[in-house]
């Protein structure tokens, strides 16, 4: 049985978005105007409701600002973490076997 690798909606990452957002002192609207998305998807992101783009964490990685590169470093880790952790709960579940032994040449 094949398994994939589910979308981690994580409770770290949101922890990663609200904290940014409180420590800059702004509100859902302002922050997200500032990072360029809809205040629904920060709010959504704070309550780990949905996922952040690759697309949207590439372009924060590249920003001029150094806090939102921080932030997009900050949510890659924790994502990357959540992605090896759930590889290995599969590979615990379902470990490789062993190969076998090649007959000796004589």
């Amino acid at each position: 049985m094949t398994q994939k690798l589910q979308s981690t909606k994580s409770p770290e990452i949101a922890e990663i978005i609200r904290t940014t957002r409180l420590a800059r002192r702004q509100s859902l609207r302002d922050f997200a105007k500032e990072i360029g998305v809809s205040h629904n998807s920060v709010a959504q992101w704070e309550r780990s409701e949905s996922k952040i783009e690759k697309a949207r964490l590439s372009v924060w990685m590249k920003d001029d600002r150094e806090w939102v590169r921080r932030m997009a470093f900050a949510i890659f880790t924790a994502d990357f973490g959540a992605a090896m952790m759930a590889a290995a709960a599969i590979a615990n579940d379902n470990p490789m076997q062993e190969p076998r032994a090649q007959p000796a040449e004589a």
